[in-house]
């Protein structure tokens, strides 16, 4: 191998083990397909991950898994971003994109990523028109994407249930100069009147959650998991349903 792909692969490495970081835990099957596959960085745009059939399959639907990074260029500007792909519960591959206008030449260090918690399947999903990309107080270096409406002007709409913000709900209007641009703190100015739940179950797998979003969408509740962190974030904006979702969350352990 030669050195530029020996500084690519530990890089990948460096990237990989950060969402393990990021997931909270040390075990678990990330920790373990992370320590255990194989990297091959094919160019500076698409590295193979070939994790051993023995590792235990991950909570992840197929597709990229919901934490990436933001590449950031010499402005802070996003310069680009890194998604890591799941195949069958296993991580598949890595892919980094650019919106700039030349492909990137490496793969980035961690000193140049922000870590991005992601919406995909955002409550609203069928409104969302726009992405806010917002600090998250406490954690240094992340971010959560969520996924509003724009209403009018610098006020948009919360269309998901946020995961790691606090103070802020789906519903919620709030105030933010800028998408995709400079990170601005944003300030809510008016309340949605949905009921929001927020809780964190790691150890489980894709199955169970799957079990657990349908019978929390028969109580009336909209479910989006950040299945990195293992965390459930639910509302409800019928207040006659409140009482039934909170009781099946609390039954759960």
């Amino acid at each position: 191998m030669s050195s530029a792909s020996e500084a690519s692969v530990a890089r990948i490495r460096d990237l990989l083990r950060a969402t393990v970081r990021a997931a909270g835990r040390d075990s678990g099957p990330l920790a373990v397909q992370v320590a255990a596959a194989t990297i091959s960085a094919k160019s500076a745009t698409d590295a193979d991950l070939d994790v051993p059939s023995e590792c235990a399959r991950g909570p992840w639907p197929d597709g990229p898994i919901d934490a990436s990074f933001h590449v950031l260029g010499p402005g802070l500007d996003l310069a680009g971003e890194v998604l890591i792909w799941a195949n069958d519960g296993r991580l598949a591959f890595l892919e980094q994109s650019w919106f700039t206008d030349s492909p990137p030449t490496k793969w980035p260090r961690l000193q140049e990523v922000e870590l991005a918690v992601n919406h995909v399947k955002p409550a609203r999903a069928a409104a969302v028109d726009a992405l806010l990309v917002v600090p998250i107080p406490g954690k240094d270096g992340w971010v959560e994407r969520l996924r509003c409406v724009h209403v009018d002007n610098d006020t948009y709409e919360v269309g998901c249930n946020p995961f790691l913000l606090e103070g802020i709900s789906i519903g919620d209007h709030v105030v933010c100069p800028s998408s995709l641009g400079p990170h601005d703190d944003i300030e809510a100015v008016s309340r949605g009147s949905a009921s929001s739940w927020r809780r964190s179950f790691p150890d489980s797998t894709y199955e169970w959650r799957t079990e657990v979003s349908n019978a929390l969408a028969r109580r009336g509740a909209d479910v989006e998991w950040w299945h990195v962190g293992g965390l459930i974030s639910a509302s409800c904006g019928d207040a006659s349903h409140a009482t039934a979702i909170a009781d099946y969350l609390d039954n759960l352990g």
